[in-house]
């Protein structure tokens, strides 16, 4: 009895500890994640997740949702940017348009 309840403290401590440890690694990738340079690639993030202006260039051809400071807001693909502008291939009317956005008119760029 004795072996079996020494046997359970220790099953519980390495699943406390294992927990801890695990918490402890996505606290640090969070904070790792939010410096800056050190955003996820394309590929391995979700829906609604904020694009920086800086990263803008790693999500060409990805389909995203800006917001202008018109409050309008073009859902389509970014097919150049850099620091001063973007250019985004936009559904428009049944067609597409390239809208070229200079950067204090975007407000907000995330992914779709």
């Amino acid at each position: 009895m004795r072996f079996a309840t020494c046997l359970l403290g220790f099953a519980l401590c390495t699943l406390a500890g294992s927990a801890a440890a695990s918490q402890d690694d996505e606290i640090w990738i969070e904070r790792y994640m939010s410096q800056p340079g050190h955003s996820a690639q394309p590929t391995a993030i979700q829906r609604g997740y904020r694009i920086d202006w800086h990263d803008l260039k790693r999500f060409i051809g990805v389909p995203v949702k800006i917001a202008t400071d018109t409050g309008t807001v073009h859902r389509g693909q970014i097919q150049r940017a850099n620091d001063r502008e973007i250019l985004l291939r936009a559904r428009l009317h049944g067609g597409y348009a390239d809208l070229s956005l200079r950067r204090d008119q975007v407000i907000n760029t995330e992914l779709e």
